[in-house]
């Protein structure tokens, strides 16, 4: 017997005495179904009533347990999922946690006693390659993404990268479907290798080059059918054969359907750092892409995407591209930015007095889809923040459709529903960018890349707000109407503080806000270093999501003063339920606070 299958039956039947000894407590907590709760991706959970600002502030949290996984070193980058009052084969009703590991392993606890349930290992995973990672982070690869549950059979779906041989050469995703109640499969798996766009043009195999699927998993209801979304990218994204996909499977019939978005060229990868598409009410699909060729035809690089998607019937599945918004090609960055300090407004007045020259030679890598963007229905707005830190607030039922002329002529904003503004860094300045030399590479010397999509808010104080945290920069309250943004507050703390040479380090922070009619807090997780290049300590830190002071958050709890260590995860995304903290780490555990 392997170590790594003695530790899984060592587990289960650790699970089994602790499962008889402890009578599980159901219906505490609050379904978290799949990455950032809903399908507007808004990061808030509105049903939190123990963790509010007054309680935090007083009590502050504590670690109350931990789940602890095996096999892989670094653990899970999916987000922790919640599924409430689930009946299983003891005949207790339990709150479920459940993780979908790197290993290739599902694992299953109680939510209440934080006993291990069940583990099932699906799958056999790719082991940590250069050819996949450069610097060496991760251990293994097979589930990146956060998988997803149907409530209403208890059924999850996820997708595994994995490899018969542990080699990425020989590596394939595969569509799982397992019953919660014991881990069993619902579903032989099914192979994407032979995923293809079913429209005019070349036929692309998905398997003709490494994919890489960290884009999350949604379910919605289209068209009258239960639908999984995911998305994905590719390894290499500037090679011949790299694009983007979206997938569907319908859950009626069992088939999936598959579209690249980008025909004739290369890139478009879609990952938005783990996010999943967001959906509206009508069952449209938004995504944001990543480098690629641009031409508003058959390749849609960089740019807000928004699809149908006709369930199959009497004829295959399909997606069509409506709509989509276009800020910059790859072609045009090149050259040198001026940026005018003396324009821009800081929180007490101008930062400096001087200008800053933005080198932007050569393939910058600046993707616009490096996170998913904000979906506010109510407002009719998809705000878009990627790598350059600055939000295009996209009008989402008429996105303008670009073109190369417009982009060529800089008329590309006009489209917009109202002037670009400077997200993850400036104070609340709006510009509309050089169209030739998008500014932000490094602002102040640091990147200011959005790596988390903005965690959205309908304040009863501040109305509908967002709040972001870039790369080497602080966690930034914004009110939103229809027609601007307002920037609000910030925090003191920074992402990455013990980096203090340019460019700095990454990915940001990873948020989540828990609100009742007590008030709301905003959870952020924050790398110390460099998160992309080294395994770096975290700091969790809990703000007041309403009430501001000159300008600045309210600092309610931080795990640095508390002495609470943990490694921080690049892209694993934290959640609350039931007055429980769900932080991932890269430690292979997942800590519970509260």
């Amino acid at each position: 017997m392997n170590r790594r299958s003695f530790l899984q039956l060592s587990s289960l039947s650790l699970a089994a005495q602790v499962l008889h000894a402890q009578t599980p407590v159901s219906g505490v907590c609050s379904p978290v179904l799949k990455r950032s709760y809903d399908l507007a991706n808004t990061g808030c959970n509105l049903a939190e009533t123990k963790l509010t600002p007054a309680y935090v502030k007083s009590n502050g949290v504590r670690v109350l347990g931990t789940l602890q996984m095996a096999g892989d070193a670094r653990g899970a980058e999916a987000q922790p999922l919640v599924v409430p009052s689930v009946m299983m084969p003891d005949g207790f009703a339990h709150d479920l946690i459940v993780v979908a590991d790197m290993a290739g392993s599902i694992w299953c606890w109680d939510g209440s006693t934080f006993a291990l349930l069940w583990m099932q290992h699906l799958a056999n995973p790719i082991k940590g390659t250069a050819a996949i990672d450069s610097w060496g982070i991760n251990d293994f690869w097979c589930f990146l993404s956060t998988p997803v549950v149907d409530p209403t059979t208890n059924i999850l779906y996820a997708v595994g990268w994995q490899s018969p041989d542990g080699t990425a050469a020989k590596a394939m995703h595969y569509f799982h479907a397992i019953n919660l109640k014991d881990g069993s499969r619902n579903q032989p798996p099914i192979n994407l290798a032979a995923a293809y766009r079913p429209a005019s043009g070349p036929l692309q195999l998905y398997s003709a080059t490494l994919r890489k699927q960290r884009s999350s998993l949604t379910l919605a209801t289209i068209a009258g059918k239960k639908t999984v979304l995911w998305c994905a990218g590719t390894v290499a994204e500037t090679s011949a054969i790299a694009s983007g996909w979206i997938f569907a499977y319908d859950i009626p019939s069992g088939q999936i359907t598959a579209r690249t978005f980008s025909d004739t060229n290369y890139g478009c990868g879609v990952w938005m750092a783990g996010a999943s598409p967001s959906v509206d009410t009508r069952g449209n699909i938004y995504v944001v892409t990543g480098n690629g060729t641009f031409d508003g035809a058959s390749s849609f690089g960089e740019c807000a995407v928004k699809l149908s998607y006709t369930p199959p019937g009497t004829s295959a599945g399909s997606f069509t591209i409506v709509d989509w918004y276009c800020p910059y090609t790859d072609q045009q960055r090149e050259g040198t930015a001026i940026v005018d300090e003396t324009k821009i407004a800081g929180v007490n007045g101008p930062t400096s007095k001087m200008a800053m020259a933005v080198n932007y030679a050569g393939y910058n890598d600046q993707d616009l889809g490096s996170a998913q963007g904000c979906l506010i229905e109510s407002l009719g707005l998809f705000l878009v923040t990627g790598k350059d830190g600055i939000c295009y607030p996209v009008n989402m039922h008429n996105m303008g459709k670009t073109t190369l002329a417009q982009l060529a002529a800089g008329q590309q904003y006009a489209a917009l529903a109202f002037p670009p503004i400077y997200l993850t860094y400036f104070p609340g300045w709006d510009v509309s960018p050089d169209p030739l030399n998008p500014v932000a590479l490094d602002v102040a010397g640091f990147t200011r890349h959005n790596h988390s999509t903005p965690v959205q808010y309908l304040s009863p104080v501040h109305g509908q707000m967002m709040f972001v945290a870039g790369e080497n920069s602080p966690v930034r309250a914004f009110q939103i109407t229809a027609t601007g943004l307002t920037f609000l507050a910030q925090s003191n703390e920074t992402a990455s503080a013990q980096v203090t040479n340019p460019p700095g380090g990454m990915p940001g922070m990873q948020m989540t806000l828990a609100a009742s009619s007590a008030g709301a807090i905003l959870i952020c997780s924050a790398p110390y270093g460099n998160a992309n290049q080294t395994v770096t300590n975290g700091r969790l830190l809990i703000y007041d999501a309403e009430n501001f002071a000159g300008g600045v958050m309210q600092l309610l709890w931080d795990s640095q003063a508390e002495g609470i260590p943990y490694h921080y995860n690049k892209f694993g995304s934290l959640v609350v339920s039931g007055g429980k903290i769900l932080l991932p780490t890269y430690d292979d555990r997942t800590l519970i606070l509260g």
